[in-house]
């Protein structure tokens, strides 16, 4: 384990989940704000509703502890800005993002996707993003993608760097994320469909609200939807 200006980060070759090993962790009290947790090998990553997530040789794999805020269902959100901020300004890529968790490219393929659990004090976050171009197939439903062509070198001070940008991003960040969030948002004023186990929604989306529930257009009224998965039609 290290302490890199008051940041407290281990890095593990492999594990079932960065998720799973954090939150145990914390609920035996062994960890404080803020902690990081990385991994070169995820065996058993899971995305949004226990979905299971692929990890690709090479590609990221973190969680870390978030600070809890009133409107905890725009953490994502905000977070999803922030991640397509720093590889910008520090790599020059562009990632874009769909409501809720999921950082895509601009062809519409998934990138990456971000998840969160809530404790009794604080918040846990998982992260994960193909970083570069491989030859494993992934068994998925939905077009994937990298970020990077070539191979990208992980290397533990990249996950630090992404981890302190966060933090210090949120500390700075004082406006409205809805703004901000549209600006990156791959489908804003497109058709699209939102589906979950009790209902589906169609219409234009028009954005997001003031606790990051989606607002669609149809038949001339508004209509917010809270969850489910959303597809481009």
């Amino acid at each position: 384990m290290s302490d890199m200006n008051n940041l407290n980060y281990i890095h593990l070759n492999e594990c079932h989940s960065t998720q799973e090993t954090l939150k145990n962790q914390w609920e035996e009290g062994k960890i404080t704000h803020p902690y990081l947790i990385s991994t070169s090998k995820q065996t058993n990553g899971q995305g949004r509703r226990k979905t299971p997530w692929q990890h690709f040789p090479g590609s990221l794999a973190i969680s870390f502890t978030w600070p809890l805020k009133e409107k905890i269902s725009m953490v994502p959100l905000e977070l999803g800005v922030f991640i397509c901020e720093f590889f910008k300004e520090r790599y020059q890529k562009n990632l874009y993002l769909k409501w809720p968790n999921d950082l895509l490219n601009q062809k519409n393929e998934k990138i990456g996707g971000i998840i969160m659990n809530l404790m009794t004090d604080i918040l846990l976050v998982g992260i994960g993003i193909n970083m570069f171009t491989t030859k494993e197939r992934s068994h998925f439903p939905y077009k994937h993608a990298f970020i990077f062509d070539d191979k990208f070198e992980l290397k533990e001070i990249f996950y630090t760097e992404l981890y302190q940008y966060l933090l210090k991003r949120n500390q700075e960040f004082n406006s409205s994320i809805k703004e901000d969030w549209a600006k990156y948002c791959i489908h804003l004023n497109k058709n699209i469909t939102i589906k979950d186990e009790f209902q589906e929604s169609k219409g234009i989306f028009l954005g997001i609200g003031e606790h990051g529930e989606a607002l669609i257009s149809h038949n001339g009224k508004i209509e917010k939807v809270l969850s489910g998965s959303l597809f481009l039609n």
